[in-house]
């Protein structure tokens, strides 16, 4: 999961606190059924903070492109780092947007 930082700190707070913080500075521009907000801040302008599925976005494109290079491969030729790299990166990928892990 994205690790978000108190702006005056530095230390690491939740999404939620995230979201207080900026809603301190600015307003809530929209909510989204999946969980995303976007907030236009009045220092920092206008952005979004991801819901977990969102923000796994970027893991899970990179494990599906993996998953394409294997599947496209000689299956007698796919090397068991390459299962192993593909399973792991899935993992995290799929555990991202539960909100599970990082």
């Amino acid at each position: 999961m994205e690790q978000y930082l108190q702006y005056e700190t530095g230390e690491p707070i939740s999404r939620g606190q995230y979201i207080v913080n900026g809603l301190a500075r600015g307003e809530l521009l929209n909510k989204l059924d999946c969980g995303c907000v976007i907030i236009q801040d009045q220092t920092a302008g206008a952005y979004i903070v991801f819901c977990a599925k969102h923000e796994a976005a970027l893991d899970l494109y990179e494990a599906l492109k993996l998953i394409k290079d294997w599947c496209e491969a000689d299956p007698n030729e796919v090397p068991d780092e390459l299962v192993k790299l593909i399973a792991d990166k899935s993992d995290r990928a799929i555990a991202k947007a539960e909100g599970k892990g990082s």
